[in-house]
């Protein structure tokens, strides 16, 4: 069996090394929701990566792509890929800024296009909205990683997957234990 060693480290851990490998997934969780926010400090931006789900920005960003943004002090431009996120939806849409409008108030709109989608966004928008405020865009695409995310979207569409990966680093980070000298 692949994990037999593995599994007889588990069943002959004391309840004390139980508790300091849970501790320690504690620790690896907690230290990953820590660099995540320190990065959102760096790069002024709510979310500094996400990942591309669809193929609607091909050929310039396949699934799978690990998209890194930041939010830049000069205002947004015709051209610019955004990250964007609408209201009551959880995923973040990656396309690029079709339009700009500016309102008699001076407040900014725009209108987004997939590369690889025939017309604009505004099927996507809430229904009677024709541009999205600035205030819906996140950041704005720095430089892309290829295939990074491909788990993260396999983890998205498959939840069998979701339980085997996160129950495999559990067992492997409760299982480990460090040499003692």
């Amino acid at each position: 069996m692949i994990f037999e060693e593995e599994l007889r480290t588990l069943t002959n851990m004391s309840f004390r090394d139980l508790i300091k490998a849970v501790i320690g997934l504690g620790v690896v969780v907690s230290s990953a929701v820590m660099l995540y926010k320190i990065l959102t400090l760096v790069t002024w931006c709510e979310s500094p990566f996400v990942v591309v789900v669809s193929g609607s920005m091909e050929p310039g960003y396949f699934r799978g792509d690990l998209v890194l943004l930041a939010s830049p002090s000069r205002p947004v431009a015709v051209g610019d890929i955004a990250v964007f996120k609408l209201q009551d939806r959880d995923i973040p849409i990656v396309h690029r800024i079709h339009r700009v409008h500016e309102a008699a108030d001076g407040e900014l709109f725009v209108l987004t296009k997939g590369d690889n989608n025939r017309g604009d966004d505004r099927n996507l928008y809430d229904p009677g909205q024709d541009w999205i405020s600035t205030k819906h865009i996140v950041g704005r695409s720095t430089a892309y990683v290829p295939y990074v995310g491909w788990l993260t979207v396999l983890l998205m569409e498959n939840l069998w997957v979701k339980v085997c990966v996160l129950g495999l680093l559990a067992f492997t980070v409760i299982t480990s234990h460090e040499e003692q000298v």
